[in-house]
C-alpha cells in the first residue's frame, strides 16, 4: 500500500513545478513574439494571371473623294488666227507700220476668206469694209544706198485692222522729191499680201540726198472705202 502524501510535501512540489514552467513559458512567449517579426520580413510574392484585353476593330469610313474636274476648251470653228509678224526689223532694213494684229473670230463670215500653209488667212481687198481698216507695213533693205546701182528691196505686207491678210489691193510706191529712184509704180497685192518692189538709184541723180517713199493700199473697185498708206524715209550716201 502507498503511504500518503503529506500535505506540506504536495505544496512544496507544486511550488517546484511553477518554478521551472515561470523560465519555459517566458522563453516560449519571446520565441512567439520574434518569429512572426522575422516572418514578416520576407513577403512572398504571388503572381498576378495576366488579364486578355479585348481587341476593339474601328469600322473602316470611307471618305468622299472630290471629283475631277476637267476644263474643256472649245475652239470656234470659224477662228482665224493670221501669223504673228514681227516687228522688229532685221539688221540693215528699215521697217514701218508695226506688227499687223491677230486675226479675231468670224473668219466663215468673212467673203472670200482661205486659210493659207502659214496659218494666216487670206480675204480678198472687197471684204475690207468699216469699220475694218487695210493697214500696210514696208521694210526697206538695205535701208541706206551707199554705191551707185545698188539696188533697194522694198516689201509691202497689206493687213486689215481684224488680222487678216489682204489680196488684190492696188499698193503703189512713189519718192518725195519725184523721179528720184527707179521701179516706183504700182502692183496688186498677192495672195498673202505681200508687193515686192526693186528700186535703183538713176544715174547722174544726187550723191547723197534723204527721201522719202510714200506707200498706198487701196481697194481699185472702191478706194474711199478701203485705202490707207504708210510713208519710210530712205537716205542716200553714196561715197565719190
Amino acid at each position: 500500500m502507498n503511504a500518503p502524501i503529506h500535505p506540506r510535501s504536495r505544496r512544496l512540489q507544486q511550488l517546484r513545478h511553477a518554478a521551472w514552467l515561470a523560465p519555459v513559458a517566458a522563453i516560449g512567449l519571446a520565441l512567439g513574439v520574434q518569429l512572426p517579426a522575422a516572418a514578416g520580413d520576407v513577403v512572398p510574392t504571388i503572381p498576378a494571371p495576366p488579364l486578355p484585353l479585348p481587341t476593339v476593330s474601328a469600322p473602316a469610313v470611307d471618305l468622299p473623294v472630290p471629283p475631277t474636274t476637267t476644263s474643256t476648251t472649245t475652239t470656234d470653228p470659224g477662228t482665224a488666227t493670221a501669223s504673228p509678224a514681227s516687228g522688229v526689223a532685221a539688221a540693215g532694213t528699215q521697217a514701218a507700220g508695226g506688227p499687223a494684229p491677230s486675226a479675231s473670230k468670224g473668219t466663215s463670215a468673212v467673203a472670200g476668206a482661205v486659210r493659207l500653209r502659214s496659218a494666216a488667212v487670206s480675204i480678198p481687198v472687197s471684204s475690207v469694209r468699216p469699220p475694218a481698216r487695210v493697214l500696210v507695213r514696208v521694210s526697206l533693205r538695205p535701208a541706206t544706198m551707199r554705191r551707185a546701182g545698188e539696188a533697194i528691196q522694198a516689201r509691202v505686207h497689206v493687213t486689215d485692222s481684224r488680222g487678216f491678210v489682204v489680196r488684190g489691193a492696188e499698193v503703189g510706191i512713189r519718192s518725195v522729191p519725184a523721179d528720184r529712184l527707179a521701179g516706183l509704180g504700182q502692183k496688186l497685192s498677192t495672195l498673202d499680201g505681200q508687193v515686192a518692189f526693186r528700186l535703183v538709184r538713176p544715174a547722174g541723180s544726187a550723191s547723197r540726198a534723204s527721201l522719202l517713199l510714200v506707200v498706198s493700199a487701196v481697194d481699185p473697185t472702191a478706194p474711199k472705202l478701203a485705202a490707207a498708206s504708210r510713208s519710210i524715209r530712205l537716205a542716200i550716201r553714196v561715197g565719190r
